[in-house]
């Protein structure tokens, strides 16, 4: 199952317990002042698909005992009346085979002092669709308890009713290796149930080469593969010194022609490129190794310069690193064709910025094998958005991806999709990709989700790892809504995943 958070409670009106894949509300309609409080009592106790939560008491939607894997959540619903005094509620879900599945932590409910609610209702799902409740179709079985007193206890069925689907069994050597489904949202467990087709999987394991291949998955059948990975080469093999890794670095908060073409000027994309730059530094980057390009710095022909001339020392196994933070905008005629905006760009003129696809062709020509591109831009859905950046440079990743032209050894590390709005906050000083990604060099992803080794280095599967797993959560928490960073890089290649930025 995906990682539960802690619960937590509001109070006033309605009593909140959330988990990340098994959610608990507690919310009620009424509350009454206390004389002799009547009986306690168990109004309704209902299995449903979902909860419509726009009213005070939570409706259920879709009642049934019967699910199949294809649905998305059961929901175990209880109506309470005469609720007085503090109280615990709790769930607990049992697989076919009788093994309890997840325990829910107690949710105290409590009235406020001399008052009871009159109605109430609390409920608790699990998922099935994309968790590990899918391998399991059978009958269930759901108790709710009160006070540790059973008040309801429901069976239902889930039923393995799409013949679409095939179960995939992945064996690893060694069995503690990390599987990832790269071409699908949810985590991989054993026995997942997928649609027919092909799936990029990738395997690592410390100590071990990464390996990564497509897989294909029968419907309707058991898929078992056998993959075992290769001992790593020694280290220091992937090592890069100072002497040889480079780095160009821009951010632009304020622009020429801001007042006269739209652009809108940002708050944090220069403190971003500072930000960035420090943290290098930090790392054991050569200063001279380092060009750092912000606001009226960053005209058009200084990037050009930085890009096409100062990189030009580069030889082909160097390491180079760009990082970008700013506007980006398509080309009103092919919306692929991605450019960065420069301080002096004039947006009506596209060619006055900095096309991304560039980039690509002056360092394959130098035959770069070692890039890391990190953008903080966004698709914002039109350029003019109050707080936020501007078109990302989404679209023309995904079709160097599609037609499989990123160069070997490339690593493309992009700050929000095109649904999600990338928006810079206050209380992070910097843009929700930066500032993750700032955590995760300061050592954050080092061994994160043993990725790699806890070894005092953060390497680039690490910094992967944490940047898909935290900024979600960093940007739901401040923003209230989840932001995912696009992450992606050649097929054929696991050794990049290697690399570290840090050169002490």
């Amino acid at each position: 199952m995906k990682q539960n958070n802690q619960p937590w409670c509001l109070t006033g009106i309605s009593l909140v317990v959330m988990l990340l894949t098994i959610f608990l509300f507690f919310s009620c309609s009424s509350t009454k002042m206390v004389r002799k409080p009547p009986p306690f009592q168990v109004i309704k106790s209902i299995l449903a698909k979902d909860v419509d939560k726009t009213g005070s008491s939570g409706a259920p939607v879709d009642v049934t005992d019967t699910f199949t894997i294809s649905d998305q959540k059961v929901v175990s619903h209880v109506q309470l009346k005469n609720v007085s005094g503090k109280h615990t509620l709790k769930w607990e879900w049992y697989m076919p085979d009788g093994r309890l599945y997840y325990s829910s932590k107690g949710c105290d409910v409590a009235p406020a002092k001399g008052k009871y609610f009159k109605d109430t209702s609390a409920w608790h799902n699990i998922f099935i669709d994309g968790d590990k409740a899918s391998a399991f179709p059978g009958t269930w079985m759901v108790k709710v308890y009160y006070d540790g007193d059973v008040i309801s206890t429901k069976n239902f069925e889930i039923q393995e009713m799409d013949r679409n689907l095939g179960a995939v069994v992945i064996n690893t050597t060694p069995e503690n290796a990390t599987v990832r489904i790269l071409n699908i949202k949810p985590k991989f467990f054993q026995g997942m149930k997928l649609g027919a087709g092909e799936y990029d999987v990738e395997i690592s394991a410390p100590g071990y080469q990464t390996q990564r291949m497509w897989l294909t998955v029968k419907s309707g059948t058991h898929n078992s593969f056998d993959l075992p990975l290769q001992p790593a080469q020694p280290a220091g093999v992937n090592f890069l010194s100072k002497r040889n890794s480079y780095a160009v670095i821009i951010g632009i908060s304020r622009y020429q022609f801001s007042s006269t073409d739209g652009l809108q000027e940002l708050a944090f994309a220069d403190d971003d490129a500072e930000a960035f730059r420090n943290m290098l530094l930090q790392l054991g980057w050569s200063n001279s190794h380092i060009k750092t390009l912000i606001n009226e710095n960053a005209k058009r022909n200084d990037i050009l310069i930085a890009l096409e001339s100062w990189l030009t020392k580069v030889g082909p196994d160097d390491m180079i690193v760009l990082f970008w933070s700013g506007h980006g905008f398509p080309d009103p005629e092919d919306p692929e064709k991605v450019y960065f905006a420069c301080y002096d760009t004039n947006i009506n003129i596209p060619a006055t910025g900095y096309r991304m696809d560039r980039v690509r062709e002056i360092l394959q020509e130098r035959n770069a094998k070692n890039v890391i591109v990190l953008a903080d831009t966004c698709h914002a859905g039109k350029l003019i958005t109050r707080g936020s950046k501007g078109i990302s440079v989404q679209p023309y990743v995904q079709k160097l991806k599609r037609e499989q032209r990123i160069p070997k050894g490339w690593i493309y590390m992009v700050g929000a999709d095109t649904d999600r709005l990338a928006i810079e906050h206050s209380s992070w000083s910097n843009g929700a990709f930066t500032h993750t990604l700032l955590k995760a060099l300061g050592g954050e992803a080092d061994g994160f989700e043993s990725v790699s080794p806890k070894d005092g280095v953060v390497d680039m599967r690490e910094l992967r790892a944490y940047l898909e797993s935290v900024m979600p959560d960093d940007t739901q928490k401040v923003l209230g809504t989840a932001k995912r960073p696009i992450i992606t890089t050649s097929s054929g290649d696991p050794e990049i995943w290697n690399i570290s930025l840090d050169l002490k």
